[in-house]
């Protein structure tokens, strides 16, 4: 057994934004936060970002004005539910960013969706840049459109990137 959600994550919280990843995951919120653009007044909820414990302290009964979720969808063990929920949380209007690895433009993400599934055995699960549109379109919300597609050969850090930039409202 891996522990709680929230101690894997204070596990890594000390040396995540130092790995030799973090330039890629730290590109991948700049594409997220551009798209994002000057908002209002409001919260902007970053899901995925750790264990929920700011989200509970923080909300209140402010509105929730934008959602980001770069990186973690493919990890989450329900994607369309957790989808469902962030469209819920916000407020009329308010957009929805996700930046997620697009297994269609890379053999790599393939290769892991593979072992995930037949090997390592667990709810990791890659997605399409269809499938992503989808899903954030069956939780309900509209304008929904793939801003851009990113495919690069030892980028940041990684053997090789394909992901999938997806802007919608509600």
């Amino acid at each position: 057994m891996m522990g709680t959600i929230a101690g894997q994550f204070d596990k890594l919280a000390a040396v995540y934004e130092r790995n030799r990843l973090s330039g890629s995951y730290k590109a991948q919120a700049d594409y997220a936060i551009a798209e994002l653009g000057e908002s209002e007044e409001g919260l902007v909820l970053d899901v995925g970002c750790g264990t929920g414990r700011l989200l509970r302290k923080a909300v209140g009964s402010r509105p929730i004005i934008a959602a980001v979720c770069v990186s973690s969808l493919h990890y989450f063990s329900d994607p369309p539910a957790a989808v469902r929920k962030i469209y819920e949380c916000l407020s009329p209007g308010a957009k929805f960013i996700l930046v997620d690895r697009a297994k269609g433009g890379s053999m790599l993400t393939q290769l892991w969706g593979f072992l995930h599934e037949h090997i390592i055995k667990d709810h990791v699960r890659f997605y399409s840049s269809s499938e992503l549109l989808d899903i954030v379109k069956n939780a309900g919300f509209r304008e929904v459109r793939v801003v851009t597609k990113i495919r690069k050969l030892f980028w940041k850090g990684k053997c090789f990137t394909s992901l999938a930039l997806i802007s919608a409202q509600k």
